[in-house]
């Protein structure tokens, strides 16, 4: 007679191979090397977009037009600075500490403080979101340069995102070109799919919990920790190049381009 053990159903070990939601949001088709925003190829996106508007179409749905780029990035820009109460956890953090466990530290504490704290609705969410995007470069480079010995440094003005983080972690103005690849790198990285981290951010989402939790929850795990982070203080220098992108934070080959949406990101996104 067979046993309990023999019985029982085959498991899938963790995700793989099951099917855990549907996002119209990102697409990883591994296999074929393809990687597709809200519909936009990533090729497409690397070539001719920024990583604002690449999170802009990340959390809207669509490009922007000129004047809501300028609102959105001008925003990310006004957010940049991080509060005192987040600067002094951060500077309290022993400098033998990893780097993602600080930055979900720094996550948490920055609740504290926030204007829109306790306000669930849409408007608010979305303001938290803008937040978080702006100032985890920030905590990121500030604990980096303690660690190096060095005094941490303001987000300048003037400057992109990828652009200041470069400006925080080294003291000096960015070359062009390593900003350009660090902008490129982030489009790269802001969404892949369900993958862990991203996983265990939409269980915590899915309890109620503040904007400020889900981030949280995906940067602990040993997995996420393990991953490469922006507190190793290289930036992507390779070409960029359709065929292949060579680059210690980015994919090795994303393959073949597919017709996607109708429209390149720097067409669309000039719409008035």
């Amino acid at each position: 007679m067979p046993t309990a053990v023999e019985l029982a159903p085959s498991s899938a070990k963790g995700l793989e191979g099951v099917v855990a939601n549907q996002s119209a949001i990102c697409y990883v088709f591994g296999a074929e090397g393809r990687l597709i925003y809200r519909g936009y190829d990533i090729h497409d996106l690397a070539d001719h977009s920024t990583f604002e508007e690449t999170a802009y179409l990340l959390l809207h749905g669509d490009l922007p037009t000129r004047d809501q780029l300028k609102t959105f990035g001008a925003a990310i820009k006004a957010s940049q600075k991080l509060p005192k109460v987040v600067q002094r956890i951060i500077k309290e953090a022993p400098l033998t500490a990893n780097p993602m466990n600080v930055l979900r530290t720094a996550v948490s504490a920055s609740v504290f403080v926030d204007p829109d704290k306790g306000d669930d609705s849409a408007a608010a969410e979305h303001r938290k979101a803008i937040r978080l995007i702006a100032q985890l470069p920030t905590m990121v480079a500030l604990f980096q340069r303690l660690r190096d010995g060095q005094r941490p440094l303001a987000p300048r003005r003037g400057l992109n995102l990828a652009a200041n983080y470069l400006y925080m972690m080294s003291g000096a103005l960015p070359d062009p070109e390593a900003a350009k690849a660090l902008d490129v790198a982030l489009i790269l990285h802001a969404d892949h799919e369900l993958n862990a981290s991203t996983f265990a951010a939409r269980v915590i989402a899915a309890t109620l919990a503040d904007m400020h939790g889900s981030p949280r929850r995906g940067c602990a795990g040993r997995w996420r920790r393990s991953r490469k982070s922006w507190g190793s203080g290289t930036a992507c220098t390779a070409p960029r190049t359709r065929a292949r992108r060579t680059c210690g934070a980015c994919p090795r080959s994303w393959g073949a381009r597919p017709a996607s949406r109708t429209g390149s990101p720097s067409s669309r996104s000039s719409k008035p």
